[in-house]
């Protein structure tokens, strides 16, 4: 692997790579070598350089693209073309053009794609998704997310965060991809479609996003995402016959999120599940459910899913769906909070 990007969730994620029995971390890329050789001697990188070089460096088989998303695009198409596999950073990219132009140049090239979004991964995902799916709790009806945490707005504005040329969506595109993605895998379809209303920093970038999602037979969903209210990172997936909720949807316990510093230690995965079967009102205390079988943290399973595919040579077609997908109602999130909260509709195309 080469690392392009020398930022904060660079160090995190590279400590993952370093702890992925299937992955070696060889050389990080930045915009100054003063920068990368600090990070590189921090987190253990044996060379580093250029972020051109961590594209296209011949002993390199895939690039983990920790960068800005108004110029991940441009070096995401550099290592694809250089026949790199590809883990990108989320959001996807600006827009949903943008993201189709990485997913389409990687399958032309023949090289594996994901996105880093690494909750989808991780095995507590695949037990939740196995128990929507199988018809116990009945069909999905409501649901609500949130991932927020509190930043200034001073601090949001003169950073990267808030920068709209580096990104464009704000704290929709970057804590919003979180929730809109939980939303999305707990209905299992597209909706039809979408509302929003921002805070917004002075630039005019997003600094807090609210939105409604509308599916089919009336079914709704709700999140608010972004820099203006305490830690919350929660999906509460409301089904005809109980509910689940996952409260450390983003970041599990201290101790389980990959180290900024060094190894992590995974601790037990668990989320929160009502069952109600009769469908009448009756109370009960919710269950915690431990799932088994989770030995890593969840950017961990990400890269060992990432290497395994790669591994075999094949693209995982789910990876490039959901990534398009949560790209689109992105970007009709952004068109509606752009005309104060009017109705988008999702294209069926």
């Amino acid at each position: 692997f080469a690392v392009a990007g020398a930022g904060l969730i660079a160090a995190k994620n590279v400590q993952a790579l370093h702890q992925c029995t299937l992955t070696e971390v060889l050389f990080v890329g930045a915009r100054s070598g003063e920068k990368a050789k600090a990070f590189a001697d921090k987190h253990a990188v044996p060379s580093y350089g250029t972020l051109e070089e961590a594209c296209e460096k011949s002993e390199i088989d895939a690039v983990y693209l920790a960068l800005p998303t108004g110029v991940r695009t441009a070096y995401a198409l550099r290592a694809i073309a250089a026949g790199k596999h590809v883990v990108v950073e989320k959001p996807a990219g600006a827009n949903v053009q943008e993201v189709e132009s990485i997913v389409q140049a990687a399958a032309k090239r023949g090289v594996v794609y994901m996105d880093g979004t690494m909750w989808v991964q991780a095995t507590r995902t695949a037990h939740i998704d196995a128990l929507l799916r199988g018809g116990e709790l009945g069909t999905v009806v409501q649901a609500h997310a949130a991932f927020t945490a509190r930043f200034p707005k001073e601090g949001v504005a003169a950073g990267i965060r808030g920068n709209p040329d580096l990104e464009a969506a704000g704290g929709l595109g970057d804590m919003g991809w979180y929730t809109v993605g939980a939303i999305l895998f707990a209905f299992g379809e597209m909706p039809l479609r979408v509302s929003a209303t921002a805070q917004r920093l002075e630039n005019g970038n997003t600094y807090q996003a609210f939105g409604r999602l509308e599916f089919s037979g009336g079914r709704v969903a709700q999140f608010d995402a972004g820099y203006g209210a305490p830690l919350r990172q929660f999906v509460e997936i409301c089904c005809e016959k109980g509910v689940v909720r996952v409260d450390d949807l983003v970041n599990p316990p201290t101790g389980s999120i990959a180290s900024f510093e060094g190894p992590s230690v995974a601790v037990p995965s668990t989320y929160s599940l009502v069952k109600d079967p009769s469908g009448v009102w009756v109370a009960s205390a919710p269950e915690v459910v431990a799932v088994p079988g989770v030995e890593y943290v969840h950017e961990v399973e990400m890269f060992l899913k990432f290497a395994n595919a790669v591994l075999v040579g094949k693209q995982n077609p789910h990876w490039v769906t959901s990534s398009l997908q949560n790209q689109r109602v992105i970007d009709a999130l952004l068109q509606s909070a752009a005309s104060d909260g009017s109705y988008v509709t999702i294209s069926s195309s």
